[in-house]
């Protein structure tokens, strides 16, 4: 069973932040103890088509041998492109994980291309 809580608190009109948590207990054999993350986000709207949002993230599971594994920092860009319900996301990370008690954590940088498409009921004047 997975319990998630998430927390928003809107600062103002260009500005929300989110605190949001998770616990999953598995029987999932390579799952030890709870599985756990908590991550703080900033979004920030930059105009109506584009938004920023930054985040701050702890993950680790309360049995395994490491169980404070993984925590990092993550930037996206996202903007509206051709229609109001299509979107583009680029994004670049760094995270420094550690599973094993021997291991060293080490910058692991990341970066992505993210393509979303809305689907579903939307107002009249995104049907163009």
């Amino acid at each position: 069973g997975t319990l998630q809580v998430d927390i928003d608190h809107v600062i103002n009109s260009a500005f929300l932040f989110r605190w949001a948590n998770y616990g999953n207990v598995s029987q999932d054999e390579e799952v030890e103890g709870v599985d756990w993350g908590s991550t703080f986000y900033l979004y920030q709207a930059v105009s109506e088509k584009k938004a920023l949002t930054y985040s701050i993230f702890f993950v680790g599971e309360t049995n395994a041998p490491v169980t404070f594994q993984n925590t990092g920092f993550e930037l996206r860009y996202r903007q509206r492109v051709l229609r109001d319900w299509l979107f583009i996301e680029p994004y670049g990370s760094v995270s420094w994980p550690r599973y094993l008690p021997d291991e060293e954590r080490e910058s692991n940088f990341g970066v992505g291309l993210r393509l979303e498409a809305y689907f579903g009921p939307a107002p009249d004047h995104w049907m163009r």
